[in-house]
């Protein structure tokens, strides 16, 4: 069975409805899946399976583009400010500082020791950056019992 066989046998005919209140109309796009699909049948033809990652990273961005679009017109509500900046830049510092340290040990113990001490550096450099309000209080709330 080739993978356009598969595509097609596992896809549906669902649309995604969005409603903008200050046009009062519905705007039908269509659904992730749909854009997935007709996006892998073109790019897999052209790249392989390179061509489907590439197809489900368009389909991510342009529908969370989408969303935040609808966010900040229909509700007024921008959800990226300058810390969501400086947690990507964070975030991007560990990925780099850690990308090409390799423990002596087995993969497994490896992956699981970078994990902690990824987890440790980036709570620690979160609270102290004051990035998250939420965790700054859960971390004090904790702290204090």
């Amino acid at each position: 069975m080739s993978i356009r066989e598969v595509l097609e046998t596992t896809t549906r005919g669902s649309t995604l409805m969005i409603p903008i209140q200050k046009l009062s109309q519905v705007i039908k796009l269509p659904s992730k899946e749909n854009s997935v699909y007709y996006l892998n049948i073109w790019l897999f033809d052209l790249y392989g399976t390179n061509g489907l990652a590439l197809a489900t990273l368009i389909v991510i961005f342009v529908f969370n583009t989408i969303k935040l679009i609808v966010l900040k017109f229909n509700l007024n509500i921008t959800p990226i400010t300058n810390k969501t900046f400086i947690s990507l830049f964070l975030i991007v510092g560990l990925f780099f500082a850690f990308y090409f340290w390799n423990f002596k040990y087995h993969p497994i113990i490896n992956i699981a020791l970078k994990t902690i001490i990824i987890s440790v550096v980036y709570l620690l450099a979160a609270v102290k950056l004051k990035i998250s309000s939420e965790i700054n209080h859960l971390l004090t709330k904790i702290l204090k019992l």
